[in-house]
């Protein structure tokens, strides 16, 4: 961990979101809710812990919001980018990946790399 001062438990931060019923004990088990973890849906106990710790302010026995914070970039936004299929080809891209339905016009098949159409709506 590089910033041992944010270091915490995941029982004592904000990120935690526990049943409104549930005692708050290191065996307890709950959501991490950072916005950067909540995509893996990260279940963690009381005495798990990490650098995304955010004190909480005051103890509830109802769910915890996550508390507002700036969004920073995370590497995701670097490596994912998202085009208009009409757009020109760059370098700069990676893989294209075209995810409609049906095939859009005018388009060549050697302008895309992957076609999706069945996440396509």
């Amino acid at each position: 961990m590089d910033d041992q001062s944010t270091w915490g438990f995941c029982k004592t931060c904000e990120w935690w979101q526990i049943e409104p019923e549930a005692a708050i004990k290191n065996d307890t088990m709950g959501l991490c809710i950072d916005e950067d973890l909540q995509p893996f849906r990260l279940l963690v106990s009381g005495n798990s812990g990490c650098n995304h710790y955010m004190k909480i302010k005051r103890m509830l026995r109802e769910p915890l919001v996550p508390p507002k914070r700036r969004r920073s970039p995370s590497r995701f936004d670097e490596l994912i980018q998202s085009k208009r299929v009409y757009e020109p080809k760059e370098k700069s891209d990676g893989l294209r990946v075209l995810i409609m339905r049906l095939w859009p016009r005018g388009i060549k098949k050697s302008h895309i790399d992957v076609w999706l159409k069945e996440l396509g709506t």
